[in-house]
């Protein structure tokens, strides 16, 4: 009681509130910010190409489902980060990367210099933390 369509969904399965577009209930279209009665029948409408967004933690009460929805946009975030920090790098870096072998092991000269100076584990890391801007190429 109290709780919203997107709610219901996460209870049922974090897939299927990551998917939820909507609901019937009562044999009514709603909203997934539809707050759901004691009774109510529910038919979640999910689609293959809905993902979570930052607005849907407006529409939850749940601490499951909150916590989804945030461990969701977390690691999207993050992996948006890898690609455009790899990106950063391979730009940096592009002189090096391509041809002869004495190329390739300046570039990788080049990368295990960037982690040293930036203490970080591996190129995980590095590309992680130039795609959030924590540290840079400029330097």
């Amino acid at each position: 009681r109290g709780s919203s369509v997107l709610d219901f969904a996460y209870k049922v399965h974090s897939d299927l509130g990551g998917h939820c577009t909507g609901a019937k209930v009562n044999g009514r279209i709603a909203s997934i910010r539809y707050l759901l009665q004691n009774g109510d029948v529910v038919h979640i409408m999910t689609s293959k190409t809905q993902t979570p967004k930052r607005e849907w933690l407006k529409h939850v009460r749940t601490s499951k489902a909150k916590s989804r929805i945030r461990a969701w946009l977390k690691r999207h975030q993050k992996e948006n980060s890898v690609i455009m920090g790899k990106k950063q790098i391979e730009e940096g870096l592009e002189k090096y990367s391509k041809g002869d072998d004495a190329g390739k092991k300046e570039y990788q000269r080049k990368l295990d210099h960037l982690l040293t100076t930036f203490k970080l584990r591996d190129e995980n890391h590095l590309f992680t933390a130039l795609g959030y801007g924590q540290v840079s190429l400029k330097n």
